[in-house]
Parts: structure tokens; C-alpha cells; sequence
């Protein structure tokens, strides 16, 4: 195959997943990268070698090996490094390259395989010139040392660039590199460029700094992942502490190049002292944008009380951009910025459009400060929200400490829940935000300047919103302390008002502030950049709303919209004048809206009436805006005595009211025949509205006639919509006597263009004077896509309508795939026959593999998936072979978020089992398990107690930060708190035996089955079978402990008035929250049915909404519901029916959280 064709496929492949992304940001990479691709296969950018590895052994040595017959990795390098060095065409070994750019691939037989440079082999040539190597391949180090300092000649780095040389690396894993240096795998050097796409480097280690990359030169880094990479910081000579290394656990660069990230993920990488993910030093631009952060840590460990820290980034003299990038669960165990350090030298931070959660500084024996983020120098940060971050200690700043003289300017931004604790209680100074000069003031002031930000419900000790000691402006700016937030609101030194803020409660802000409810609506996604941009609208009445400084808010930092992006000022008050909010969110434009069916001017056809025998007539008005709708009415024309109005006038209707039947009478003064017409004048509130005219008109017959009416009126439209080609849909037309005889119909007839495609049943042939009026269903089932229309005709003996005619319109879809094609694949292997088969299951983070449960055979069963998504059984792990224990009737299970980890809950062992995971291969070993009645807290002895809990161990779950496991068991009627070991994924210790957190147990647990955490972390819900309940726990992200919030259980009364009655909780079995926590899902097996709530985010608490049922028909395939999934977008939820034998899948509307059954298979 042509070599060239092969680069143009990788990058075009590349352009297409990008653009698919559709960000903005990425275009500019995208377009490069196909016309690299481009540029290569025309001859613009000469590719002069291309060299073919055709084996996955490595010649040990730099000479390679010249008798084996196969150009290894080794020799393909040397082969064009020598071409360049020396300019001319070379052959090494088994190895041809010409001089110029080199593009390196596999082999078919090699591709996807893994090549090891193994410890004490030579290094790799350096990468001189430029040098393309493309996968799919993994390429292995020798892993770390079995002791420590190691042997001689143990370094296994990968690669190293010379100045001038530029590395560019596709589609690879890199793993198990180490080096008594930096990089793991890739050492830098100054000038030199190094690319990564669709890379993945995992487990790599160092002595010094950066896990797996250290480099001095330009760093560029696309749709790639670094996990579980560590910079020990420690001596090549006896591993003592090296004050002087530990930087970067996946990245340390330095020096005048650059660095770009976008679309990566970093996650569980460790630094000893300082950025737990990157280390940015000396002049480097940083430029990162939609990348995730979450699990890294930096473990501070530093000589001297040096100040250190930054869980996922160190900046110490860089300047670094941010953009759309969510930081989730990063630490700083010994150190300040749970997620970020910026260092007093640094050069600049800027941050726009990200979510700090539940990142932590400190532990139980050290202060921690800022619990996202500590900064030492100036930095902006917009639109972005720090939600649930935690200081633990007497520290300060729970979600940010500003320190040293630095100027933060914040704008459009929330900060909820953080929190300085010490255990479970409020701890320290500024539960958000701590402005600080300390420990070397310096002859400037600390300085924080606050542009429309909402801070609420955050909490500490002293100062639960804000601590200041130096200098702290306002600008339209909330303070709340709210429900559970404690602390107050402000502490220290009162912040400067410069205008247009709220403080709640108190004035403990200063006496010129506002002391005023902001009357906010529950935290939840409201827009934004990322789905993790929790906010809080200000409501309906809010003393937020239309309060700000327009002038702030059209300046060039607010720049005229809020954190959702969305535009400011607006009306939200209804005065008519566009003005801007108080806070980070803006409301909507406030206006009354009137609307109408039919719409004006109609007509508004009454039939006929005789004097006496009036016709009747009603409009529907219809509230459309968010503010009260007024509307009054009066009746002018030619005959405008005939007319009258028998609704109350005028109409008031609040904002959301039902619509409003407008009653309308045609009662003729005069016998007289002939047609009366008048017209109506509706008068509104609603400015595009202010006064709407409808025609009306009825006819006075001569002698007793026949009248005809329908809704819709003649000549509709009736729109039946989209339809799939193939399926039917349907509409009612009503049909009436308005005369005063009998109304005789004939000839239904269906014409036009696609008449075949529409049908009317069983139509009625005539309809007695003051009989009740008479629906008909018209169907459409379209046959081909596109607009499909047709004409409806009916004949009456109305004079006024001898022939009724209505538009009959809608359109053709093409057919969707279903979600789930049947009829899919039925895997047997693995499970003995006769026995209950499979039960739980869980899908690796990668999604490259899959594992089941057998709760009949004691088994956990493997597959790996295909490019097709089929599943091909790998492996079976089986009770009491391989050294696994208690796995006696397994039933859930999980993985851990770094993928490390696989957990099983064994109801008849009364266990759950723990089995370390290779993230690569997707092999399980056993690691431990703990069961009911194990000690805890043994060393030194006595015990302090033994398990009770895990009886029948069902459902199992890990935190969203990988620090805690949770298990139900259903015989206990319990929640059991396992700590896990971040490293190993164990449950065990050596001296204390299991990691017993906690165990909770309670009647409304009875029959404990499912349960779930939300995505924040900060709550726990579980469905129990026998009591019929759904129970939300809170959670304390730093000791792990649950505590109860509420229950909800079947039967419930809702509401007295009208009787609302919650149903669908019988048997309740399973439980997912949607990926934007906003919505709780819960299956009943005895109900057959889904029931769903809404979850606020702030307290836990759930709200009844509704149910779904397999009996009532608004749930097919729900027979015996049990299994419960959601898609990661969060628009498809999966349920399967285990008395159906049957999925059903269910369209999810994001903003509402109702659910469409759209197929059962």
C-alpha cells in the first residue's frame, strides 16, 4: 500500500473525529493536521523515508541486529537518523531511509501488538530531525525497579529529541517507562517539538521531574491520555527526598517553547512535591483547553516548609490559559491549590468557561489553602463555577486563596458549597474565597475583584463566604450564606462596595451592601460551555433581578453576558428596560405573551342561530410569556347586537396559567335570514399584542337548517408532523351541528398529491340538532420521505358549508436505526448451563472491555469489545481458583473512575471482592476481599470492632474521586463506607486490616439493592426492594461518611388537592442519576415501571415527577423492571424488563427529565 496514502487516511480520520467535536478552538488544529496529511501526499512537505517495523522484538543494542531479518523499531530509527546525519540514502541492517522527514508505521503483524525496551537495553536514537511514528502499537519500559535506588542501567525512557528535532507520535500507548531522571517516556530538548495524537501514556515513573514527559522545547497534545504516571522526587544515589525534583506526575516543561493541550485527559497522575498532572516553569506559554483533570495529586512533600501543591497544575513561571476544562476530585495532600498552584513568579492565569469539584487541599495533619485554587500571582477567572471544593485543617480559602500581593479579578463565576472543615465540622477562614499577605507581606495589597458572582452556601468557621485581609471590591456581586452554609458571610476586613451588591443575612459585608434574601433558584446546569457549569438563576421577584450596573456589565470584563454566555442587560423585570442582574446569571427578558387558537383574525365561524337558539363559539387564549397576561374584549361592527362575550372580562392569567376558554354567543335579535357579522377587539399587556381583531360571523336560516362545525374549523391545517416512512400517526377532527336540524355528511373524500397515504374511519353520516359532536380519527402513514399532503372533503346540507375541505399535511422521516438492533448478540460462553447465569455488569472507562457476573456459578466472566461493538470472551475468573475467595453469589459490580480497579458484591459470601485491573490488557488479579464480621482498627490490638453490613452484599459503587467504595446488603438493611487505597485499589491495610469507614443501617433500607452517587459526589441514593423505597443520603467527600437526608416510598401521598399518589417504587431495584444530576431514575420490579424525581442539588433532596408503567402502557418491555442505564450524553435512558425479557429505551428530554418510550426489544 502507498505509505503516503496511509499518513493522508491518519489525519483525515483525525480531522473527521475533531470536527465532529465541534469546537471553535480546535478548527484552526484540525485544518493543520489534514493539510499536513494533504501537503504530504502532493509533495509540498516531501515524506523522503518510509520505513515499515516488521517485528516486535528490540535489538538490545544500538549496533540492532543484523541477522534476524526484520527491521525492528531500533533500526528503523538509526537508519534515519544516519540518512540525515550524513545526507545520503543508508541501509541499516534490515533498514532503508533516505535522508528528510521520516514517517514510521507497523506492520499488519505487528500492528496492535507491544514492543518492550526492557531495562539495562540501550536507549532509542535521538529524534534529530523530523520523525513521524504512527500505531495502532505500545510501546513498554521495563517498569519500576524491584528495589530501591535501582541497579545500573535500569532506565527504559523511550524516546529523547535533540534540538532542532521534532517527534510526532499517533495512535500509541506508552507505558511502564522509568528513569532515575525526568520523562518516563519523552526527554526534550530545548528547540525541539514534540506532537502527540491519539496517545496514551500510563504507569510510567521517574525520579525526577515529569512522569512521562520532561521537555524544554514545544509540547502539542491532542485527544490523548496520561494516567497513573508519578515524579518521585527522590535521589538516583539512595532515594532519599531530592528537594529539588518531584515537579510534573505526567508533564514538566520548561523554557521558552509552548505548551497546547485540547481533548485530553489526565487523570490518578502523582507528583511528590508540586503539579500532579503538569509543572510549568521558566517562561513557558501553556495554552489547555476542553481537557479533563480529575484524581491527581500533588503530594507536596517538600525540604525546607518549601511551598508547594497544585493536584492537577503548578505554574511557577509560566503563563497559562484555560478554557473549558472541568478539574474534578484533584489533591494536594501536604500542600496549597487542591487543583491549581500559580506561583508568585508566574507570568499569567487565565481561566474561562471551566468547573472546579470537589478538589481538596490538606489532610488530617496539615493546613491546607485553597481548596481549587491558591495563586501568588495575578490571574482572571470567567464564567466558570468552583462547586463542593474542600479545605481541610484551620486553613483557608475552601474553594480559592489569593496570597502575595496578586490581583484576581473574577467575573460572571458561582462558588457553591465549598467548605474549610476539620472533620464534619466548619473549620478556618473563607468558605470560598480567603484573600490573604502572608507569611512575607509585601508593600502592595492582595487584591480581589468580584464582577456579578453568586457565592452561596459555602462554609467555614469565620467568614463562610469570604475572609479578607487585604483588599476585596464588589461589583453586582451576591454573598449568601443560605441553608447550609455556616460562617457568615463576610469576615475581616469588610470588602469595598462599589455598587449594586446583595449580602444575606446581616451586613457583616459592610453597612452600604444590600442585606437582602437573593431568593436563587436550586443549583443545576442552566448553559454554558461544559455540562458541570452548575449555577443559580435568580427567581421570579428576586431583588437580583434588573439591580446590577449596566456599566459593569457592558465593561470589557463582564463583556455584556453572563456565565452561561448568554447575553446582558435584560428586561427582567418588566419595566421595560433593559437592565443588568446582580449575580453570575442573568434572567430571562420578563414579558407578558398572548397567543391564541385559532389565531386572529379567525374567522370564528359560529354556524347558525334563530333568536332563542343562540350559537356558542370559544377562543383559547393561550399565556405565552413569563409575566402576567391581561386581556379585556369588546364587540363592534354591523352587527355587533348579535354578539356577546359570556366570560367574565377582563382576563387575568399568571405566568404558566392553563389556557383560557374564551366563550363566545351568536343570539340573532331579529328572525331575519341572512349572515351577521361583528368584530371582536381582544386588548393585552403583551407589547407585539397590544390589541388583536377577529372576524366573526353566523348565519341566520330562513327556516330550520342544518349548521356545521368542526374543530380545527375548515380548512385546518390538520399537521400530523414528522413520521418515520412506515408508521402511522393520527389526529382527531370533531364534528358538530350548530344549526337547528339535523346535519347530514356524505362523501368523504381524500384527494391531492398523496391521498393514499391519509385515512378517516368509520365517518359518521348524519348528526341530530343538539346531539353531542362527533370525533373522527384521520391517520397518515407516509410511504416515501418529504412533505406529504392531501386534501379532506366533506358534504353537508349546511348552505353556508355545502362542502367542508381541509389540508391534510405531514412529513416523511427517514427511518432511525433502533437504539439497540436486534436481534444483537447472545453470549453463553462462559456460564454453566443450569445454573442462574448472568447478573451484574460493568464496562471499563475505555470502554475496550466488559465484565459479567454469574451469581449461579461464581464466576466473573470477560469480554473484550470489537470494532463493531460484539464482544469476544477473553477470559473466566472463578471462586476459589486464581486465589480468589468469598465470591459466593455474585451479583453487582463496578469499576473504579481511574479503571484500575474492578469491585464485586457477593450476596452469599457476605464479601465484596477487589481485583486490581490491567488497564491495557483487561486482566483481573485477585487482590482481597472483606467480609462480614472482619476486624478493623486491629494494630495495636484490641480490635476497635468487626463488620456488620455486609450481609447479602449487593449493590456496589465507588466515589467519583476513587477514595471510597460504598456497598449495600440486602439481609442488613445497610450502607457499609469502605476506604480505598488510591495506589492499589485495596480495601485492606496490612496492620489495620479492612478500611471500615462507616456502616449505616435503617428500616427504610430494607432489602438494600441498587445505588448510585451523584455526579458532584455529594449525595448517595439507594433503591430498597423490600421497603419499596428510594433514600438519598448525603456525602462528606472528606471522610466519606453518608448521612440521611430523605425517603421516599411507594404509596406516599403527594398531594391532597388534587390526590396525587407516588406509584412505582413497589420492589425498587435499581437507580441511576442523569450525567448533570439534575434527575433521579429508580425501577420497581413489582410495578413494572421507572419512576423519576427531581434532585435538588444543593440539599439532595428529590422531587416526585412521575412514573412510567409497563401495566398502564406508558412503559412497554417494563414487565419485572430491573437493570437501569443512561447513555453518557444523558438523552437515552435503558431499562430492561426481566419478566418481559425485554430492554426498553427511552428518549431523555435534558431540560424536563421525562422520558419517550421509543423502542422495546
Amino acid at each position: 500500500m502507498n505509505r503516503s496514502r496511509i499518513l493522508y487516511g491518519v489525519f483525515l480520520l483525525l480531522a473527521i473525529v475533531f470536527l465532529q467535536v465541534g469546537r471553535p478552538a480546535l478548527a484552526d488544529t484540525v485544518d493543520e493536521a489534514r493539510d499536513a496529511g494533504i501537503m504530504a501526499v502532493s509533495g509540498e512537505t516531501a515524506v523522503n523515508s518510509v520505513i515499515t517495523v516488521e517485528t516486535t522484538a528490540l535489538s538490545p543494542t544500538s549496533a540492532g541486529d543484523p541477522n534476524d531479518g526484520a527491521c525492528d523499531l531500533r533500526e528503523a530509527m538509526q537508519a534515519a537518523v544516519t540518512a540525515n546525519d550524513t545526507g545520503h540514502a543508508t541501509q541499516f541492517n534490515e533498514c532503508q531511509a533516505s535522508p528528510g522527514p521520516t514517517f514510521i508505521t507497523f506492520a499488519a503483524n505487528v500492528a496492535g501488538q507491544t514492543i518492550t525496551l526492557a531495562p539495562g537495553d540501550d536507549i532509542l536514537p535521538f529524534v534529530d530531525h523530523e520523525m513521524t511514528i504512527t500505531g495502532p502499537i505500545t510501546l513498554s519500559g521495563g517498569g519500576t525497579p524491584a528495589s530501591n535506588p535501582p541497579a545500573q542501567n535500569w532506565d527504559s525512557r523511550l524516546f529523547r529529541t535533540a534540538g532542532g528535532g521534532t517527534l510526532t507520535l499517533v495512535e500509541m500507548t506508552l507505558k511502564n517507562g522509568f528513569t532515575v531522571g525526568g520523562g518516563g517516556i519523552i526527554l526534550g530538548s530545548s528547540n525541539s517539538t514534540i506532537n502527540l495524537i491519539g496517545v496514551s501514556m500510563m504507569d510510567n515513573t521517574v525520579y525526577g521531574d515529569g512522569g512521562a514527559i520532561n521537555t524544554d522545547g514545544t509540547l502539542n497534545i491532542l485527544l490523548s491520555n496520561f494516567s497513573n504516571n508519578i515524579a518521585l522526587g527522590r535521589s538516583a544515589s539512595d532515594y532519599t527526598n531530592n528537594g529539588g525534583t518531584g515537579y510534573g506526575g505526567a508533564i514538566f516543561i520548561s523554557g521558552p517553547g509552548s505548551l497546547t493541550v485540547s481533548l485530553t485527559n489526565f487523570s490518578g497522575n502523582t507528583a511528590n512535591k508540586s503539579g500532579g498532572a503538569i509543572a510549568v516553569y521558566q517562561g513557558t506559554h501553556v495554552d489547555i483547553s476542553d481537557t479533563n483533570f480529575a484524581g491527581n495529586v500533588a503530594q507536596a512533600d517538600t525540604v525546607n516548609d518549601t511551598l508547594a501543591g497544585g493536584g492537577a497544575l503548578y505554574n511557577y513561571h509560566g503563563s497559562v490559559s484555560i478554557a473549558r476544562s472541568p478539574f474534578n476530585g484533584n489533591v494536594t495532600t501536604n500542600g496549597f491549590g487542591g487543583a491549581i498552584f500559580n506561583n508568585l513568579s508566574a507570568e499569567e492565569l487565565a481561566i474561562s468557561d471551566s468547573s472546579f469539584n470537589a478538589n481538596v487541599s490538606g489532610d488530617a495533619n496539615t493546613v491546607g489553602r485553597g481548596g481549587a485554587i491558591y495563586t501568588e500571582e495575578d490571574a482572571t477567572i470567567t464564567r466558570s463555577t468552583f462547586n463542593a471544593n474542600v479545605v481541610l485543617g484551620d486553613g483557608l480559602g475552601g474553594a480559592i486563596t489569593n496570597n502575595r500581593a496578586a490581583v484576581l479579578q473574577i467575573t460572571n463565576s458561582t462558588f457553591l458549597a465549598n467548605a474549610v472543615v476539620d472533620g464534619l465540622s466548619a473549620a478556618g477562614k473563607g468558605g470560598a474565597i480567603a484573600n490573604i499577605d502572608n507569611p512575607y507581606p509585601v508593600s502592595s495589597d492582595s487584591t480581589v475583584e468580584l464582577r456579578n458572582v453568586t457565592i452561596s452556601e459555602n462554609k467555614a468557621q469565620t467568614g463562610g463566604g469570604i475572609y479578607n485581609e487585604e483588599a476585596i471590591k464588589l461589583w453586582n456581586t451576591i454573598i449568601d450564606e443560605g441553608t447550609i452554609g455556616s460562617g457568615g458571610t463576610c469576615a475581616g476586613d469588610a470588602p469595598e462596595d462599589m455598587g449594586h451588591n446583595l449580602q444575606n443575612p446581616g451586613t457583616a459585608c459592610g453597612a452600604s451592601i444590600t442585606s437582602s434574601d437573593p431568593d436563587l433558584d436550586v443549583p443545576t446546569f442552566n448553559g454554558g460551555a461544559l455540562a458541570t457549569l452548575v449555577s443559580r438563576l435568580p427567581k421570579d421577584g428576586s431583588p437580583a433581578v434588573d439591580a446590577g450596573d449596566n456599566a459593569v456589565c457592558n465593561g470589557p470584563l463582564v463583556n455584556k453576558e453572563d456565565q452561561r454566555g448568554s447575553a446582558r442587560p435584560k428586561d427582567g423585570n418588566g419595566d421595560l428596560t433593559d437592565t443588568c442582574d446582580i449575580g453570575a446569571t442573568e434572567a430571562g427578558t420578563a414579558a407578558p405573551g398572548f397567543g391564541s387558537d385559532p389565531v386572529q383574525p379567525g374567522p370564528l365561524a359560529f354556524g347558525n342561530a334563530t333568536p332563542g337558539a343562540p350559537a356558542n363559539y370559544t377562543l383559547h387564549i393561550i399565556e405565552t410569556g413569563n409575566r402576567e397576561l391581561t386581556v379585556a374584549g369588546s364587540i363592534s361592527g354591523p352587527d355587533a347586537a348579535d354578539f356577546s362575550i359570556s366570560s367574565m372580562m377582563p382576563i387575568v392569567m399568571p405566568d404558566g396559567a392553563p389556557n383560557y376558554s374564551l366563550q363566545l354567543v351568536c343570539d340573532p335579535v331579529s328572525a331575519a335570514a341572512g349572515t351577521r357579522t361583528a368584530t371582536l377587539t381582544l386588548t393585552t399587556n403583551d407589547s407585539d399584542n397590544l390589541q388583536v381583531d377577529y372576524d366573526l360571523t353566523c348565519t341566520v336560516p330562513a327556516v330550520p337548517t342544518a349548521g356545521f362545525g368542526s374543530y380545527p374549523e375548515a380548512p385546518g391545517p390538520l399537521d400530523f408532523g414528522s413520521l418515520p416512512v412506515g408508521m402511522s400517526g393520527s389526529l382527531y377532527i370533531e364534528l358538530r351541528e350548530t344549526g337547528n336540524a339535523t346535519l347530514s355528511l356524505s362523501n368523504y373524500t381524500i384527494s391531492g398529491p398523496n391521498a393514499a397515504e391519509f385515512l378517516m374511519a368509520a365517518p359518521v353520516t348524519s348528526i341530530p340538532d343538539g346531539a353531542a359532536p362527533v370525533s373522527h380519527l384521520v391517520t397518515c402513514n407516509p410511504t416515501e420521505t418529504g412533505l406529504r399532503t392531501a386534501t379532506l372533503s366533506i358534504s353537508t346540507n349546511d348552505p353556508a358549508w355545502p362542502v367542508a375541505e381541509y389540508d391534510l399535511v405531514c412529513m416523511g422521516t427517514a427511518v432511525q436505526p433502533p437504539f439497540l438492533p436486534t436481534p444483537g448478540q447472545a453470549l453463553l460462553a462462559g456460564y454453566s448451563a443450569g445454573n442462574v447465569g448472568p447478573y451484574g455488569v460493568a464496562v471499563s472507562p475505555d470502554s475496550r472491555f466488559v465484565y459479567v457476573t454469574d451469581y449461579g456459578d461464581n464466576l466473573v466472566v470477560s469480554y473484550e469489545r470489537n470494532d463493531l461493538g460484539g464482544l469476544e470472551l477473553s477470559r473466566v475468573y472463578e471462586n476459589n481458583s486464581d486465589g480468589i475467595t468469598d465470591m459466593v453469589q455474585p451479583v453487582f459490580t463496578t469499576i473504579s473512575p481511574d479503571g484500575r480497579n474492578l469491585y464485586v458484591a457477593a450476596s452469599s459470601g457476605n464479601a465484596v471482592i477487589t481485583f486490581q485491573r490491567d488497564v491495557d490488557s483487561g486482566e483481573l488479579t485477585f487482590l482481597s476481599s472483606v467480609v462480614e464480621g472482619d476486624g478493623y482498627g486491629c494494630f495495636p490490638a484490641p480490635c476497635a470492632g468487626f463488620i456488620d453490613g455486609l450481609e447479602g452484599a449487593y449493590g456496589v459503587k465507588v466515589s467519583p474521586d476513587g477514595r471510597f467504595v460504598y456497598v449495600t446488603g440486602i439481609s442488613d438493611d445497610s450502607i457499609v463506607v469502605l476506604r480505598r487505597n488510591t495506589n492499589s485499589g485495596d480495601l485492606r491495610s496490612l496492620f489495620s486490616g479492612a478500611n471500615f469507614v462507616q456502616s449505616y443501617i435503617g428500616a427504610e433500607l430494607n432489602g438494600a439493592r441498587g445505588l448510585t452517587i451523584s455526579p458532584d459526589g455529594l449525595h448517595l441514593y439507594v433503591a430498597s426492594y423490600l421497603a419499596d423505597t428510594m433514600t438519598a443520603f448525603s456525602r462528606d467527600p472528606n471522610s466519606g461518611e453518608v448521612t440521611f437526608v430523605q425517603t421516599h416510598q411507594d404509596g406516599d401521598i403527594i398531594s391532597v388537592s388534587p390526590l396525587v399518589i407516588l406509584d412505582g417504587l413497589d420492589g425498587a431495584t435499581n437507580v441511576v442519576v442523569s450525567p448533570d444530576g439534575a434527575y433521579v431514575y429508580v425501577t420497581g420490579r413489582v410495578d413494572n415501571a421507572v419512576t423519576y424525581f427531581h434532585r435538588n442539588a444543593l440539599t439532595g433532596e428529590t422531587e416526585f415527577m412521575g412514573s412510567y408503567d409497563d401495566d398502564l402502557g406508558s412503559g412497554n418491555g417494563l414487565g419485572g423492571a430491573f437493570g437501569l442505564a443512561l447513555s453518557p450524553d444523558g438523552h437515552t435512558l435503558y431499562a430492561t424488563g426481566y419478566d418481559d425479557d425485554d430492554v426498553a429505551v427511552f428518549d431523555r428530554d435534558l431540560t424536563h427529565g421525562w422520558l419517550t418510550p421509543v423502542q422495546s426489544a
